[in-house]
């Protein structure tokens, strides 16, 4: 699927041994890698936080109205999976899942 190919495979038997000898990772990729043929849109850091509390934001956006993106925070971090919406001609992102967590925004001292 997308850019994956029949030779990008891991057999069973090849995760069972990556696995005994501690290389599991070696053959995993982090979800970010898994989806870069998505096309991705970045939002400002002061929209993170909202963002990652499920709310739709404004995105550096060039991908059509309900296109399936990669939410990135400024730095390039992927954040979530949402849609491109358009408001007022404004391009706008929903997240779809989330897939960072957000910083608590008070924390008592003490408590965890």
């Amino acid at each position: 699927m997308g850019r994956f190919t029949l030779e990008d495979s891991v057999t069973l038997d090849d995760l069972r041994e990556a696995r005994s000898s501690n290389r599991l990772e070696d053959c995993l990729l982090t979800i970010d890698e898994a989806l870069t043929d998505m096309p991705g849109a970045a939002v400002r850091a002061s929209d993170v936080e909202r963002l990652l509390n499920g709310n739709t934001v404004p995105a550096g956006a060039s991908a059509g109205e309900g296109a399936t993106v990669r939410i990135l925070a400024p730095d390039g971090a992927l954040l979530a999976i949402g849609s491109v919406l358009y408001v007022n001609g404004q391009p706008m992102v929903k997240p779809g899942k989330v897939l960072a967590s957000p910083v608590p925004c008070h924390s008592t001292p003490g408590v965890q």
